[in-house]
C-alpha cells in the first residue's frame, strides 16, 4: 500500500521522476463557451483562466480552425520541431491542461490536438501558438485539492507534473 503525503498529495513511491505520479484533485465547476473567431486559441484560454481566477483546469474543444501549429518532440535534440498549416481544418480532437508553472507560478497550457482537413487527412501532436480560431467551443473543468505544478526536468528538456 501506497502512504500519501497529506500536504503535497504525492505518493511515498515518488523514488524518480520516471515513476507514475499522482495528485488528488476534484472538478469544482465547469464552463461551457465559444473562442473569439480569429483569436489565438491557447492565449484565449490562458486570458479566460486569468480573467476568472482559475489556477488549475483541465479542457477540451471542438469545432474548425482557420490555422494551426502542432509539434513533436525530439528527444536527440531536446527541442520541440513544430509544423504550421495554413489551411483550415476541423478539430477532431482537443484536450489539456492548464497548470501553474513551477519556477513563476503563471499559467502553462499543453494542449494535444488532432485535425482533419477537407480531404480527410489527419494531422496531430502537441499544440502550439498560433493556431487560429474559427469557430471553436469549449469545456473547462476547473480543477481544485491538490494541483501538481509544470516544472522543467533538466534532463528530458520537458516540462513535468511536480508537487
Amino acid at each position: 500500500m501506497q502512504e500519501r503525503n497529506s500536504q503535497t498529495g504525492e505518493s511515498s513511491s515518488e523514488a524518480t521522476a520516471t515513476e507514475m505520479r499522482s495528485w488528488p484533485v476534484a472538478v469544482d465547476r465547469c464552463y461551457l463557451g465559444c473562442l473569439t473567431a480569429g483569436g489565438e486559441i491557447i492565449e484565449q484560454l490562458a486570458r479566460f483562466c486569468r480573467q476568472e481566477k482559475i489556477a488549475a483546469a483541465r479542457f477540451n474543444f471542438g469545432g474548425t480552425v482557420s490555422t494551426f501549429t502542432i509539434g513533436s518532440f525530439d528527444e536527440t535534440q531536446r527541442v520541440w520541431v513544430t509544423h504550421r498549416q495554413a489551411n483550415a481544418a476541423t478539430i477532431v480532437s482537443a484536450y489539456g491542461t492548464i497548470l501553474p508553472r513551477g519556477d513563476d507560478g503563471a499559467l502553462f497550457v499543453r494542449a494535444q490536438a488532432l485535425f482533419s482537413d477537407a480531404s480527410g487527412q489527419l494531422e496531430g501532436g502537441r499544440l502550439f501558438p498560433p493556431t487560429i480560431a474559427h469557430q471553436v467551443e469549449f469545456e473547462l473543468q476547473v480543477l481544485s485539492g491538490v494541483v501538481p505544478r509544470r516544472c522543467c526536468n533538466p534532463e528530458s528538456g520537458l516540462f513535468e507534473l511536480h508537487a
